[in-house]
């Protein structure tokens, strides 16, 4: 009988996975440092991966739209006067 589940490829590519779900998993929950560490991790076992380089870039847009929500979300009192 034929399975569904699709073939578990070679273990570098499974930790590969995991290094990515669980950064996005971090990215979802605001934990950015995370986010970053296991980007890293993922890396190391593929460099050149759009996947690594997306989860970075995902981590910076949250940090980015969570600054600047704040930053505007100020009072106007609270500004700097020039």
């Amino acid at each position: 009988m034929g399975s569904s589940l699709p073939k578990p490829g070679p273990a570098w590519h499974v930790q590969l996975k995991i290094w990515l779900l669980t950064g996005e998993l971090y990215v979802r929950l605001g934990k950015c440092e995370e986010a970053l560490a296991c980007a890293q991790e993922a890396a190391l076992l593929s460099p050149a991966s759009h996947h690594v380089m997306y989860l970075v870039l995902k981590t910076f847009l949250f940090l980015f739209i969570w600054v600047s929500y704040f930053y505007f979300a100020l009072p106007p009192l609270a500004w700097p006067h020039s």
